[in-house]
């Protein structure tokens, strides 16, 4: 999922229409993204957001978010469990490997994902995808 969702910016940052990219480990500057009904985990910092416009294509607009928090993976879990429950996603499917979550979602006309992967030192990596049809 991860390698299409990259195919399809590198796509998009081809043709007309915003995109938006930051170094890896470099936060973003400037104002952090909001995808709606994926809210940023509170505190996070953001590493870097990502939009594209695609007319042609499957996609209509898609957006995504990369971000590191400090705070414990369960409290992670738990604000994202919670947030998929109040913005009325539909989980599609739920996986755990290696300690990392995965929620693949479905809301009306839109696709979502949220991932999060534990790293060393007790932060907790946050990547969300919206995809609107």
């Amino acid at each position: 999922m991860r390698a299409w969702f990259w195919t399809l910016f590198v796509v998009a940052a081809l043709l007309p229409g915003p995109a938006c990219t930051r170094p890896a480990g470099e936060p973003a500057t400037g104002t952090p993204i909001e995808i709606p009904g994926l809210p940023g985990y509170p505190g996070a910092t953001e590493l870097r957001h990502e939009s594209a416009t695609m007319h042609w294509g499957y996609h209509h607009g898609s957006v995504g978010r990369l971000m590191v928090s400090e705070a414990p993976m369960a409290q992670v879990q738990a604000f994202y469990e919670r947030a998929i429950a109040e913005q009325g996603w539909t989980v599609i499917a739920a996986t755990e490997k290696d300690g990392a979550l995965h929620w693949h979602l479905f809301q009306g006309s839109s696709l979502g994902d949220i991932e999060l992967s534990p790293h060393p030192g007790g932060r907790v990596e946050i990547h969300l995808e919206r995809h609107d049809h």
